[in-house]
This record gives structure tokens, sequence and C-alpha cells, in this order.
């Protein structure tokens, strides 16, 4: 199974509009973690990728990468 790792840090004092944002497009079942600068959303892939989030709540692009879950 191929999991998605997707990270963004937000832009200046935008961090709450990024995650309310993240909240709105993830899976329902993708697990959404933040932390001072960054939101990062963890789902299993599906073959559809997240839209891009608008340019105003970025620091930077987004980044995203496939993973698979070893013992």
């Amino acid at each position: 199974m191929t999991w998605v790792m997707w990270e963004a840090r937000s832009a200046p004092d935008q961090l709450e509009a990024l995650l309310a944002w993240a909240a709105r497009h993830a899976p329902p079942e993708a697990q959404i973690y933040r932390s001072a600068d960054r939101v990062v959303i963890i789902a299993q892939e599906t073959g559809t990728e997240l839209p891009d989030p608008p340019n105003a709540l970025l620091a930077r692009p987004p980044f995203s990468w496939p993973f698979e879950r070893v013992r």
C-alpha cells in the first residue's frame, strides 16, 4: 500500500487559513498535522492529487512524495 505525504509551509500569519484549506481538501480518512508554520497531510495514495492552495497562504510551493510502510 502506498501513502502520500504532503507538506506546506505557511506564509506569515496564514497557518490557520492553510490548516482550514487542508481540512477542506484532504481526503476524509487523511491524517492532518501542524507545527509552528507547516501543515502535513498523510493519506493513502488514490491517484488524485490535492489542488494547489492559494499562493497567499504559502511561503513556498508544497512538497509531496509517495512512500510505503515497512516493518
